[in-house]
């Protein structure tokens, strides 16, 4: 069911659960309506973006939610570097051209593409309803959580959980889909990136 925020015939007792997905300049009134929700026992799933990023070409437009303030009033800060982790998806970077003995045939070259990574076993919260039965999530151009001030009696819990060998980097690396660019991140990343650090309960997001 699809609701507008601003229509308040929406908020009614048999909602169990609001979907917020990646929204985009929410005004005042929508997220007074989000925030009257919560604090009469919704429950609310966010998934929320910095940047739209084309998925052809891979180029990367800034996006705004609405919610930057809400959150922070929370404890909560979507921080602006990007996720590398070693455990990720692999992408398409090239063809190479094959002689077989019939013909000609393209073969894909794959290089593992650490801005998306890729979340199994341990990384996922069983204890929570949102992860509990899933096996496995792939996180595309994700961002790190910062907590910091959550509110008494607001209690945090982690649900998602990237790789051992993650690292954080700067907002302003390439995103494109170039095996020399990708190797260089990779490299930067492991090298000089911030480890993903996750924070001691009761402060754990995902």
């Amino acid at each position: 069911l699809d609701v507008e925020l601003a229509d308040p015939d929406w908020d009614r007792e048999d909602v169990a659960l609001l979907v917020v997905a990646r929204p985009t300049q929410l005004n005042e009134a929508e997220v007074a309506a989000l925030d009257r929700y919560l604090a009469g026992g919704g429950r609310v799933l966010l998934f929320g973006d910095l940047e739209s990023v084309d998925p052809l070409d891979f180029t990367s437009t800034p996006l705004a939610t609405g919610l930057e303030a809400w959150l922070a009033g929370c404890g909560v800060r979507v921080a602006p570097g990007f996720i590398w982790d070693d455990s990720c998806l692999n992408v398409t970077t090239a063809y190479n051209e094959i002689e077989t003995q019939s013909s000609r045939a393209s073969l894909p070259s794959r290089t593992a593409y650490g801005l998306f990574p890729y979340i199994t076993g341990e990384g996922l919260a069983k204890d929570q309803v949102v992860t509990a039965s899933l096996g496995e999530v792939t996180c595309f151009w994700a961002h790190p959580l910062e907590l910091a001030g959550v509110p008494a009696g607001v209690r945090a819990a982690t649900l998602l959980r990237t790789s051992a060998a993650s690292w954080v980097v700067p907002a302003a690396t390439p995103l494109r889909r170039d095996r020399d660019a990708m190797l260089r991140t990779r490299n930067f990343a492991r090298q000089t990136g911030s480890e993903v650090v996750v924070p001691p309960q009761p402060g754990n997001v995902g």
